[in-house]
């Protein structure tokens, strides 16, 4: 595969359509973006991509890297929205966002010549003034795959390396985490109409009612009479991963809300919202074995008011209500998820999330 001009081309296109680097592939030892062919036995195509050793140390790999994000930065067709967005908030160093590559992985494939998939980030450097009218939480880390071209040498010279293709790929998110990798959590289409998801959200709810309440909503749920059913029946499922283990790990993402006669609300303290955001991890056995669903962990991540995220301190993170804190709680996905790793039960202490130079304290 080889062009003298610089394209742009979407490589999740090109992984769908199938051919020896097909996301099925990926499910197979490799390395998140190509199998290992050892890992595959006789499946394994002729003349496919193989995963690059030490590809932070091949000098063709760095080029490409270094060519892709360059085109990246001039070619808004290679861009996600959200790229597209920060780049025009925050303008562009190229030396300094070349400098920021840190390569994720690369993958081989030998023809007459060899080419190259590669997949990266680079930080968008941004001053404090631009960062704050970026949506609160945006991450400036971005990924990019990239594909390239290194012929086979001539005259005793090595060729220069030549870029084939770049994409920025829209983030699964810190949610779910790399998509594609073996063992990992991939995102589950249509979660609120998912029977394991929506048991998953609603034994979640159950649990921190039970065990898990803050000072404030226990005072709340005291106040307005609020009752564990109603609470339970009113969860609403925003975002679902599940990772298929002996059984299946579920993470979930789902708002709730203490229900309350309006004659009550002024006995709720100052600055509680009754609509919850939580996120929670749940493990759902085997249909035939003889475990009970277990919640490994489960967090309030903030209470929700229209179109605003209102964190426990108070703090107001303007967006889409839940979509919006999908963008905004990496770190409070990584506490759960360890939290989770290695659960005996439900309890989660008090945490801090550091997110947009904001410190956001969680009860």
């Amino acid at each position: 595969m080889r062009t003298s001009q610089v394209t742009s081309l979407c490589l999740a296109a090109l992984l769908a359509a199938g051919g020896q680097v097909a996301l099925a592939d990926t499910m197979v030892g490799g390395n998140g973006l190509c199998a290992d062919p050892a890992s595959l036995g006789p499946n394994a195509p002729v003349g496919g991509y193989a995963p690059v050793d030490d590809p932070q140390e091949n000098v063709d790999v760095e080029e490409i890297a270094r060519l892709a994000a360059i085109d990246y930065l001039f070619t808004p067709a290679a861009q996600t929205p959200e790229d597209t967005e920060i780049l025009k908030q925050c303008g562009a160093n190229r030396v300094k966002l070349v400098d920021s590559i840190d390569i994720i992985a690369a993958c081989s494939q030998v023809v007459q010549g060899t080419n190259y998939l590669v997949e990266f980030t680079i930080t968008v450097p941004c001053s404090d003034a631009n960062k704050k009218i970026l949506p609160p939480g945006v991450n400036l880390t971005r990924t990019i795959r990239a594909e390239g071209y290194v012929a086979l040498p001539e005259d005793g010279k090595n060729p220069i390396p030549e870029l084939t293709g770049v994409q920025g790929v829209s983030p699964q998110d810190d949610f779910c985490g790399q998509a594609g990798l073996a063992g990992g959590f991939n995102d589950v289409s249509d979660p609120s109409d998912n029977e394991q998801v929506v048991a998953s959200a609603k034994l979640a709810a159950q649990s921190y009612w039970e065990n898990d309440q803050s000072d404030d909503f226990k005072k709340a749920v005291q106040a307005c009479g609020a009752t564990e059913n109603d609470f339970v029946n009113s969860v609403q499922i925003t975002q679902a991963c599940s990772q298929v283990v002996a059984g299946t790990n579920y993470r979930v993402q789902f708002a709730a809300t203490i229900p309350c006669p309006t004659g009550n609300t002024q006995d709720i303290p100052e600055g509680f919202l009754l609509k919850r955001g939580f996120i929670a991890e749940v493990f759902q056995p085997l249909p035939n074995s003889n475990e009970a669903p277990k919640v490994e962990a489960v967090k309030d991540t903030g209470g929700l008011l229209g179109g605003s995220t209102v964190t426990p301190d108070g703090v107001v993170l303007e967006g889409d209500g839940m979509s919006n804190v999908a963008d905004t709680v990496g770190d409070t996905v990584a506490d759960v998820a360890e939290q989770a790793s290695g659960a005996t039960g439900v309890a989660l202490g008090t945490t801090g999330l550091a997110m947009a130079g904001l410190v956001l304290m969680f009860a």
